[in-house]
């Protein structure tokens, strides 16, 4: 086994001068290490603050989703209570076959056309 030739440094061997710019550059280090831990805790704290508001606005949302379906439903019922009754109001009239309804309005304006389509012919 061969020992280096080089000689060890040690402190006792540095001159004043570079043990000063040593510390300097450590202090600096650790300056810069304890602006950026700051830098981070700050960061997760935005990202905490933001976390809770999308949270919070993701139950906002939901809420109003749920809304919206019940009364898509709550409509749906009142419009099947409409079609009902305005069935039942024309066959009262004596009107059997006609409906005031977009299915049925669909299928008059349809036959109508078929009629002009076969007068033209």
């Amino acid at each position: 086994m061969k020992i280096s030739s080089k000689p060890i440094r040690t402190y006792h061997k540095l001159s004043k001068q570079q043990l000063e710019i040593y510390a300097k550059e450590l202090l600096e280090h650790y300056k810069d290490g304890q602006r950026l831990r700051h830098e981070l805790m700050e960061r997760n704290q935005q990202l905490a603050r933001r976390v809770q508001e999308l949270g919070a606005l993701n139950k906002l949302f939901q809420g109003h989703l749920d809304r919206y379906f019940a009364m898509v439903e709550s409509n749906l019922g009142v419009v099947e209570v409409l079609q009902s009754l305005a069935k039942e109001s024309a066959e009262a009239l004596g009107n059997p076959g006609s409906r005031s309804t977009p299915e049925a309005t669909d299928a008059h304006a349809d036959g109508a056309e078929e009629k002009s389509g076969k007068q033209r012919a």
